[in-house]
């Protein structure tokens, strides 16, 4: 029992005096564990971020194939009857090889062309060759047929050529067997210009000496 005098304060309960006077409430043991709820769940939240960028980054395709398998494995059986699809068996084609008969290419045996050697035979200088002084200058005709005869010619007679018009000093035959001939007295007199022509020569060869051998 107390040695003072009972006042106001004697007459509470023990209840109101621990709340009584400047005492602090003492904290809820709740709130101590509220932190670190927080810390925790912001914890989470990076690793989960993490996580979800880096399989959204590489390995996007395959993480959303997988809920897509998820999804239709959930869903209910589908009530299908068994579909007895037949396979086509594709017969082989059967490729006959087709065998090409060789051609039998004959031969072209070509007969060998047996060309007559064109021998030239020395000039017949026995046929008989005329030579006609065309001009007014005498003597020519006789120079001429002395230079055949010197060449080996044994018939060859001079004249004059009196059809006016005298061509450039030329040897004329008239027909085509006398073309050798004509070529032959053209070559032995320096090489004269050699012309067909029947009325000067006829059937011979004929020499007509012209201007361009005067003088």
């Amino acid at each position: 029992m107390s040695a003072y005098p009972p006042d106001d304060f004697d007459a509470l309960d023990e209840a109101d005096l621990e709340r009584a006077g400047a005492h602090r409430a003492r904290p809820s043991p709740a709130l101590a564990v509220v932190p670190l709820l927080v810390v925790a769940l912001l914890v989470v939240g990076v690793v989960v971020g993490t996580i979800t960028v880096v399989r959204s980054g590489g390995g996007g395709t395959g993480a959303a194939a997988e809920p897509a398998a998820g999804a239709t494995g959930t869903s209910g059986p589908e009530t299908s009857g068994p579909t007895s699809s037949d396979p086509t068996t594709s017969e082989p084609t059967s490729s006959e090889p087709t065998t090409s008969e060789p051609t039998t290419s004959e031969p072209t045996t070509s007969e060998p062309t047996t060309s007559e050697s064109t021998t030239s035979e020395p000039p017949d200088r026995s046929a008989a060759v005329t030579v006609l002084n065309g001009t007014r200058t005498s003597g020519l005709a006789g120079d001429v047929a002395a230079r055949l005869q010197d060449a080996g010619w044994d018939d060859v007679a001079t004249g004059n050529y009196r059809e006016g018009g005298t061509p450039p000093t030329t040897v004329f035959y008239g027909s085509t067997d006398d073309l050798p001939t004509a070529e032959a007295a053209a070559a032995d007199l320096d090489g004269l210009p050699v012309a067909q022509d029947q009325d000067i020569a006829g059937d011979g060869v004929v020499v007509i000496v012209g201007e361009d051998l005067d003088g």
